[in-house]
């Protein structure tokens, strides 16, 4: 059932959520995976939440090639002791003190898990298709890897890549990378730059002399009602 619902998904729409993580590679789910992934959807993944009862193990399909796998991190933007680690680990997102609707539909609750922070991941995703449409998805991935923030200084089994920026994802200006021989070569991570702030509308003289006639304005405005003004 899990894989026929993997696969409706695949059909319908360009990103998929998958918030659950499995011990064990179960040939349906893989072969449903790398269904939506032939056909150009971001598959994101729990990373799952089982470090502290079933450490070392991995966990799909977070772990299936083409999949982002979201562990989960704390409100100081360190690893979650739950989250599951491993090589296959492509990126974190909040996965704690998180609210969210209640089940029975009414108020909230106070929720936590990499299924959640794959909830965030993927919702950047979807900003990302929707601001790049004609982007593959491939490269939507690299581009979320590329714009996360790192508390390593680089990649490491508990937040892959590190902390998803939202902002960034969206709004960064990709730099082709260097040619080969640079020490960049194909398939190194993407460099981001941030949009230039937009030029304001007045300069620095053009401001002043605005604030001066505003005020001399209000004065005059005043001296007709009151006859303030000297």
């Amino acid at each position: 059932m899990i894989a026929a619902a993997i696969r409706t998904g695949a059909d319908r729409g360009r990103v998929l959520n998958l918030s659950f993580a499995v011990g064990v590679d179960e040939p349906a789910i893989r072969k449903a995976v790398q269904y939506a992934v032939d056909r150009d959807v971001v598959v994101v993944a729990a990373a799952g939440n089982e470090a502290r009862s079933q450490p070392g193990l991995t966990w799909y399909p977070a772990a299936y090639d083409g999949v982002l796998a979201v562990a989960g991190v704390d409100a100081a933007g360190q690893a979650s002791a739950e989250s599951n680690r491993g090589a296959w680990v492509d990126i974190a997102a909040p996965g704690e003190g998180l609210t969210a609707p209640s089940t029975g539909g009414a108020g909230f609750v106070a929720v936590k898990g990499t299924s959640f922070a794959t909830a965030v991941v993927s919702g950047v995703a979807a900003l990302v298709r929707a601001r790049y449409p004609d982007m593959p998805a491939a490269e939507v991935v690299r581009r979320i890897e590329a714009t996360a923030v790192s508390s390593t200084g680089g990649r490491d089994e508990r937040t892959g890549a590190g902390i998803v920026d939202p902002y960034l994802a969206v709004t960064g200006e990709a730099v082709a990378p260097p040619a080969p021989g640079t020490g960049d070569g194909p398939g190194s991570t993407v460099r981001v730059e941030p949009v230039p702030e937009p030029a304001p509308l007045l300069g620095p003289g053009e401001a002043a002399a605005a604030v001066t006639a505003a005020v001399l304005l209000g004065c005059a405005a005043v001296a007709t009602t009151a006859g303030l003004c000297a």
